[in-house]
Formats: structure tokens, sequence, C-alpha cells
């Protein structure tokens, strides 16, 4: 389904592209195009992570046995997304040791993209990641936190704990966190950190 849904999306974006490229249109009738534009990117993203989810609940991929550098994927991601924090007057702090596992550096790096994101999307205040070799990688935001039976649903399909939909999201992040964490016979978990909400990843010694 999210095959053949992603197909005339991505048309829909070329022709609005052309439109845009066409120099005929006003500046509201331009900026309303690259809206939709980037509501459509939105929603292909999002089949996208579908799609990886999908294969890697189903076993279709194959756990890699090459070591990588996790303090190294953090610093990466840090320096990704610690302009977008400056943005909405936020700050991404880190305490980070040389930690080395066996692993996917992509999935890696998107579990930890899915984590951050949904700390700044959902969360509040200054976020602190943490690496450590024994005790396992945790991502902070210091927001409200969730109620229990939120807490408890948090990594679900679908699952959003704001019903509002006051905050971007289908529900996906946190799932497919969840699967390339299982992928990688880690685990993953939520806690309430008074402020705020910690996600956790934790892996057995020799991973």
């Amino acid at each position: 389904l999210a095959h053949d849904l992603r197909r005339p999306l991505q048309a829909a974006r070329q022709r609005l592209e052309e439109l845009a490229n066409s120099h005929s249109l006003d500046a509201d009738a331009e900026q309303t195009i690259q809206a939709s534009i980037g509501e459509i990117d939105t929603l292909l993203a999002t089949f996208a992570a579908l799609l990886r989810l999908a294969r890697l609940q189903a076993g279709g991929f194959e756990r890699s046995e090459r070591q990588i550098a996790l303090d190294q994927i953090v610093a990466d991601a840090v320096e990704m997304y610690q302009p977008v924090a400056a943005d909405v007057g936020r700050e991404i702090h880190t305490s980070v040791q040389p930690t080395s596992l066996r692993g996917d550096r992509h999935l890696w790096f998107q579990l930890l993209q899915n984590l951050i994101e949904n700390a700044l999307n959902h969360g509040a205040g200054q976020i602190d990641i943490e690496l450590d070799p024994k005790q396992g990688l945790s991502v902070r935001d210091h927001g409200p936190g969730v109620s229990p039976d939120q807490l408890a649903r948090l990594g679900e399909r679908f699952y959003r704990a704001d019903p509002a939909r006051s905050s971007p999201g289908f529900g996906i992040g946190l799932a497919l966190s969840r699967a390339i964490a299982e992928h990688h016979h880690a685990r993953l978990s939520f806690e309430n950190a008074n402020p705020g909400l910690r996600a956790r990843v934790a892996w057995d010694a020799g991973s």
C-alpha cells in the first residue's frame, strides 16, 4: 500500500516543482505551492519509514556484523540537529563515551534521529544525550513528560501521546526506533525523568 501511495505523491510533487519553477506565479501562490511540497515530503518520509518498519519486523534486513562507532553517530546527529534546536531556542547537550558495537550505521543513525526529533517536537527545554558502552544510549528532554498510560504505549505503531495532534508526526518514528533496536538485539524503553521524558536504548555486553 505504501508503495502504491508513494507513486502518485511523487508525480504530484514533480508537477508542483515544475509549476513553482515556471516563474509565472505571484508570491502568495508560490508560497502555497512550497508549503504543499513540504507536506508531500512529510508524507513520503512517513511512507518510507513504514516500509522500513515493515521490512524490519518481517526480518527483511540482515543484521550487520560490522563494528561501528556509535559515539561518532551521536556526533554526526548532534551536528545536524544543533542548528534546528537553536532555531527554537533550545540546546543539545552531550555526555558521550567511546562506544563500539556491531550493526548497521544507517539504522542506528535513523534510531537516534527519531529520538532527537521526538524530543524536539514533543518535549521542551534542553535535550541531553548520553552514551556509555555499559549504560547504553539515552535521549532526554526537560518537558512535562507523559502520563503512565501514555508511557506504556510509546513505541506502538501509529500511537501518539498528543491526542490534539498539535505537534507534527504520525506515530511512526518511535515504533521504527524500537524495531531498529530489536534488530540489533537491544531494547528501547521510556521513562519520565521528572522533568522530561527519557528514551533509553540498552544492549547486552558484547553486542
